[in-house]
This record gives structure tokens, C-alpha cells and sequence, in this order.
């Protein structure tokens, strides 16, 4: 797939949905923890709702659900900032919760006969709905390892840093942390569905989006810090 150097209007709206997710989340650490751990909730439905999305963006094919994840590692690396790594862990019990319970109350809701005068509204609702099971599943599964080791690597270089080089242990965790999200993620919810070929492109576009989307964080996380 080729990508001819301009932005269009997928390229468009996918920068403002980054910018929109992190000035949410970035106003949402100002506020204290129940808001950060609100905005990973709301990361982890999205994901769950539009992760089999595939769309185009600068000539990669990745899936929508990236930009949500990197919200929730960065909401999560501002949670282990000022409240500590036991915070970062407690996202991963919660994150479970959030996603288990969704699944289950969209699939009891799915399965509701529909009043027979809104056909129209009920087949849209299965067309958006027929994948969230399998994309919940891999939401859950890869979030719970992926969530560990982006904890865990980021603790790791907040103290052997002694809590200098934020920029370090933000990226750092969030490289290991997507690499990990994306081989598990990508495989469960996508393989036996598209070509091989197409699986490989959505999982290295979906790994580098991240590690960009991630980046491009970084400042939100140095502006979420008490200022002197």
C-alpha cells in the first residue's frame, strides 16, 4: 500500500484523536487517581468496541484501537508517577473488571430479541457488535501481560534512574510493553480472519503507530508534574 506524502482525512482525524485522548487524560491526573483509572476504563471499551477497525494511516495498515492503548499506558505511567507502582498494578485489576463486565452485559443485551419495528437499528447493532467477544477476549489477555511488563519496566527505571530521565522509563516501558500488547493482541483478535501477510503489516503498523502515539505522550507526561 502506498502512501503518496499528504494528509488526508483518516490522517486528520486519527492526530485529533490523539491530541483529544491525552488533553483528556493530561486534565484528568489534575483531578486525582479515580479520574486516570476513569480514563483507562473508557480506553479499554473503546478498544473492546472498535479494535477489529482496520484503517489506513500514512500508508500503514493498523487497527483504531491503537491510540486507546497508548492513553491507557500513558494514564497509567502518570498513576505509577504520582501515586506510586502499586497504583500501576491496580489498573491491571480493574482494566479486568471494566472488560469482563462490558463483554458480559453487551452479549446479554445482544442477545435480546429486537422489537421488530426497529430491523434497521437492530441489524446496525449486530453489524458493530458481532466482534466485540473476540476483540474483548484479546483485550483482556493481552492487557493483563502487556499491563505487567509496562509496570514493571517502568518501575524498574524510575528507580534505577532515581527518578530522573522521565522521558527513559516512559518510552521505554511503553516499547516493551506495546511489543508485547501487539503479539498477543494482534494474533488473538485477527488471526484465521486475514491473510498472513495482512496479520504481519496490522501487527508491526499497530507496534510502531503505538510506539509513535506513545512518544508523542511523553510531553503530556512532563506537563501532568506539579509545577515548582
Amino acid at each position: 500500500m502506498g502512501y503518496n506524502g499528504s494528509m488526508g482525512t483518516n490522517e486528520l482525524i486519527f492526530l485529533v484523536t490523539i491530541f483529544t485522548n491525552f488533553v483528556i487524560i493530561l486534565s484528568a491526573s489534575r483531578n486525582g487517581r479515580e479520574y486516570l483509572l476513569a480514563t483507562i476504563a473508557a480506553n479499554l471499551i473503546l478498544i473492546s468496541i472498535f479494535g477489529a477497525k482496520l484503517v489506513s494511516i500514512f500508508g500503514f495498515i493498523i487497527n483504531t484501537g491503537n491510540v486507546f492503548y497508548a492513553g491507557i499506558f500513558l494514564a497509567t505511567h502518570m498513576l505509577i508517577e504520582h501515586y506510586g507502582e502499586k497504583e500501576g498494578y491496580r489498573t491491571i485489576r480493574i482494566g479486568v473488571l471494566v472488560i469482563f463486565l462490558f463483554l458480559l452485559m453487551a452479549q446479554l443485551t445482544f442477545d435480546l430479541t429486537g422489537y421488530f419495528e426497529t430491523a434497521n437499528v437492530n441489524r446496525a447493532i449486530h453489524d458493530l457488535f458481532r466482534n466485540v467477544p473476540r476483540i474483548g477476549i484479546a483485550s483482556i489477555f493481552a492487557f493483563i501481560v502487556a499491563q505487567n511488563v509496562n509496570v514493571r519496566v517502568y518501575g524498574y527505571f524510575k528507580n534505577k534512574t532515581r527518578d530522573k530521565k522521565l522521558w527513559l522509563r516512559d518510552n521505554a516501558s511503553n516499547v516493551m510493553g506495546q511489543l508485547v500488547d501487539s503479539i498477543l493482541f494482534f494474533s488473538i483478535a485477527f488471526g484465521g480472519t486475514i491473510p498472513n501477510t495482512i496479520l504481519m503489516q496490522v501487527m508491526l503498523g499497530g507496534f510502531l503507530a503505538k510506539i509513535i502515539v506513545g512518544a508523542i505522550g511523553t510531553p503530556f507526561l512532563y506537563a501532568s508534574r506539579p509545577q515548582n
